[in-house]
Order: structure tokens, then C-alpha cells, then sequence
């Protein structure tokens, strides 16, 4: 069997760096190399400051369509945006185009560079689905282990929703749209509950409030308005891919370069975040086209609008990783990253696997 199904991780997963133009239109071309890379979730941070003033994350997916911005670093709700202001006017065939919003914060806002984390799920096709208690609105890429899904709910009732992945998710977010909320994030490998992308909570294991489980059908939602009620939902969810992406957890040494962990994924990373569990901290995040070199210490946070390495996140002396041909290694002892004892849970996805599906072996840093 080979290593790994997915030899090149552009083809459904791209970082592109460009710089905005005062709220006017820009479009952006990605430099992925496998051909054309049209998004279907957009995920776009500000990495600078302009007089201080910081710049909200913002996340669009092409099942909810480009007037539908939401922030992760904040509990508001859906901002629907009118055709003359679009946050995202477009997602194109080879990257995608800003609008020119009334607003600021936005993904054209400033004249700032910027980060697009970008997956390719279906090309915004999506489908009916009836597995669960209600019926979804999905659009998935099993080959990569991505899925949105979209549903109405009309009371707090645990029940089941219906994700169209076919296997069971390693990684679940969901977010409230229409209701102040925070986005409540499942990992498998912590089990039912959930930690707040917008927060800096603890991982909380409430087995009937939040994310209750899910299987190779469906995941549960509880009885907390933050997945479950009388709103509309949004759902991203993520399957391990070998060579691909990961999604697991480590316990934290304390920072003796010696004895740091090293954290395995069998793929060069691309883009790593990671959250302490144990301890009220930021969720930190890492990618190679910010740091193309080791070490990686340029620092954001999904939590906090704070610009590149803002104070939150430590100088660049601080809560610092080395992203390896296979993997990650911790180098500091610092409480977002590495606190002896602590769990920490991570997200990974990959510039190129560890070994292709020919036998080829992935390349260091």
C-alpha cells in the first residue's frame, strides 16, 4: 500500500501571502504548482498593525457564498454583505478577489500584507443530507478529508448531524451564525466537549453540551446554543489523511531543547496551530510561506486580532517551533506551546509528504 494518497498537498491545500490596497479590489493569484487552486474555505489574517489598530481574522466558504464573512477570532454574528461592499467579491479559478467593503477590517482592509489559508473541498457543489436528525446542506472531498456542512436547527435537542465524509472526523468546528456564539472545536483524540477557537479556554469535556461524538455518518451536537438551537449552523471538519494532515496531541516538557517534544505527522507541515488544553492560553499558528525557514517564529493567533508575534504571542524568542521533513519540534518551554505536563492538541497540514506514493522521500527545511 503506499504512503500516502495525496503526493502533492497543493492540490487541495494552499497559503498565499498578498497585500491589500485600502479597501480597494485586489486579486490574488495563488503560486500553488499544481496548476489552478480555487478555494472553497478562505481563511485570511492581517499580519501587521496600521497606527496600533488591529485587523479581525476572516473565514468565507463557498457553501455559505462569498457575502457571508464570518470572524474567528470573534463571537459576532454572520455579516451578510450587500453587493456593493462584498468582503470577498470572488472565488477565482486560480485564487480569488476582494471586494471593496465600507469597513476596514476585512480581508481588503489596509494597505497591509496578508495571509490566505486556503482548502479546496467540492468547488462549491454541494448536497442533501438526510443521516442525521435533521437534514444538512454538505459539500465534501473525501480524497482530502475536508466537508462543510449548513443546517437549520429549531430547538436544543441533542441530535445528529449528517457530514457526508463517509469516516469519522478527527476534527470538528462549528459556529452559531446568526447568534453571538463562540466556535466551539472538537478533537477525536480528546473526545466529546470542546475548546473555543475565539477563546482562551481550557478543553471543556462536557459529554452532553457541545460536540458529543461522531462516527463515519454523523457528529452529535449538544445542548449548548453554540451548536445546538433555533439558528443556522456552520460546520468545518477534517479527516487524518496519511501524508497529508494530522490532528492530534502531545504532552509539553517545559523546554529543554534535549527533551522537547518532537510531534510526528509523516509530512513536512505546512501550516501547524496549537492549543494547550490544560491552561487558559492563545491558540498559536505557524506556516511555511511566513516562515520558508527554521526556525518558525512568526506567530498569530486564531483567538486574538493581534498582528505577526504581537505581545500575546511572545517576542520571536518565544513559543517557537521547528518544522521538520516529518514533522514538528518544539524549542521553547513557553505556557502557549510547551508547559511541562500540559496537553496540547495540534492541526497540521502538509507541504509534501514524508515519502510520495513512489517511494520518494520528502524534503528538509
Amino acid at each position: 500500500m503506499a504512503y500516502t494518497t495525496i503526493d502533492d498537498s497543493s492540490q487541495y491545500f494552499h497559503i498565499q501571502l498578498y497585500t491589500s490596497n485600502n479597501g480597494y479590489e485586489v486579486s490574488v493569484v495563488n503560486d500553488a504548482h499544481y496548476g489552478d487552486f480555487k478555494p472553497d474555505i478562505l481563511w485570511v489574517k492581517s499580519r501587521y498593525t496600521i497606527g496600533g489598530y488591529d485587523y479581525n481574522h476572516n473565514l468565507i466558504d463557498s457553501s455559505r457564498g462569498v457575502t457571508k464573512t464570518l470572524w474567528p477570532d470573534d463571537d459576532d454574528v454572520e455579516m451578510t454583505a450587500t453587493q456593493s461592499n462584498y468582503d470577498l467579491k470572488s472565488f477565482d479559478t486560480d485564487g480569488f478577489t476582494n471586494g471593496a467593503p465600507e469597513y476596514t477590517n476585512s480581508l481588503g482592509g489596509g494597505n497591509l500584507g496578508k495571509v490566505a489559508w486556503q482548502w479546496k473541498v467540492n468547488g462549491g457543489t454541494t448536497a442533501s443530507n438526510t443521516d442525521g436528525d435533521v437534514t444538512s446542506t454538505v459539500q465534501v472531498n473525501q480524497t482530502a478529508g475536508i466537508g462543510i456542512a449548513t443546517w437549520a436547527g429549531s430547538n436544543g435537542t441533542p441530535k445528529d448531524i449528517g457530514h457526508g465524509l463517509g469516516v469519522e472526523p478527527d476534527l470538528i468546528i462549528i459556529r452559531n451564525r446568526t447568534r453571538a456564539e463562540t466556535w466551539w472545536t472538537y478533537f477525536k483524540v480528546m473526545g466529546h466537549g470542546g475548546n473555543g477557537l475565539n477563546e482562551m479556554y481550557t478543553y471543556n469535556t462536557t459529554s452532553t453540551g457541545l460536540i458529543t461524538g461522531a462516527d463515519s455518518s454523523v457528529f452529535g451536537v449538544g445542548t449548548d446554543y453554540g451548536v445546538n438551537g433555533n439558528w443556522i449552523y456552520v460546520a468545518w471538519y477534517f479527516k487524518a489523511i496519511k501524508g497529508f494532515s494530522k490532528f492530534g496531541k502531545y504532552t509539553g516538557t517545559g523546554g529543554d531543547y534535549n527533551t522537547d517534544p518532537f510531534v510526528w505527522c509523516g509530512f513536512k507541515p505546512a501550516f501547524v496551530m496549537i492549543k494547550d488544553t490544560s491552561q487558559q492560553t492563545n491558540w498559536i499558528m505557524f506556516d511555511s510561506a511566513r516562515n520558508p525557514y527554521n526556525e518558525a517564529n512568526l506567530k498569530l493567533g486564531s483567538n486574538k486580532p493581534n498582528a505577526e508575534n504581537g505581545s500575546d504571542f511572545g517576542n520571536s524568542s518565544q513559543n517557537n517551533i521547528d518544522m521538520l521533513s516529518n514533522g514538528f519540534k518544539l524549542l521553547t518551554g513557553n505556557t502557549d506551546t510547551n508547559v511541562s505536563g500540559d496537553v496540547y492538541v495540534f492541526v497540521a497540514f502538509a507541504e509534501n509528504p514524508f515519502v510520495t506514493s513512489s517511494g520518494v522521500p520528502g524534503t528538509a527545511r
